[in-house]
Formats: C-alpha cells, structure tokens, sequence
C-alpha cells in the first residue's frame, strides 16, 4: 500500500499508454505515477504550479495534454512534458 495524498483521492486517470496515471486529491494536488513501479514523478500543487486552489474533482487525458477541475470552479490545462 501507498499512501499517496494527505487527503482523499477524488479522481484517477489512465494514460492512453497505461504506463501512467494522474491523481486528483481534496488535497489541492495531482500526482503523475509511473506504473508498475507505482513511482511518484511529479506533484502539481499551487505553490509549485499555479493550480487548483481547491480539492482537484476531476481528470481527463487528452493525447499530449490534460485537465483538471476543482471545487474552485476553474478548469485547467497541462501539457505532458514531465514523462
């Protein structure tokens, strides 16, 4: 087991290649995971970032990029360039 967020995880998203996936956490984070090794590549936080200033609802992949909504009602862009 791993314990991924400090809060729950709302939201969990594949990458098309199921070598990745993205949490989404009430934590106000999103985590980029390699999987199998289930290894944490990357942490989108608003300090670090710019983003959610709230728990993160939802993600959907889309080819080079995805979003994210939160609870503080903003929809956000990423472009994948951390893989």
């Amino acid at each position: 087991d791993i314990v991924a967020h400090l809060f729950a995880i709302q939201t969990l998203e594949w990458m098309p290649d199921q070598q990745h996936f993205l949490t989404g956490s009430m934590d106000k984070t999103i985590k980029v995971w390699k999987y199998p090794e289930m290894k944490l590549l990357k942490v989108i936080d608003r300090v670090r970032n710019q983003s959610h200033i709230t728990g993160i609802n939802q993600i959907i992949w889309l080819e080079d990029t995805f979003l994210s909504c939160g609870d503080d009602k903003q929809i956000f862009q990423w472009k994948i360039d951390f893989l």
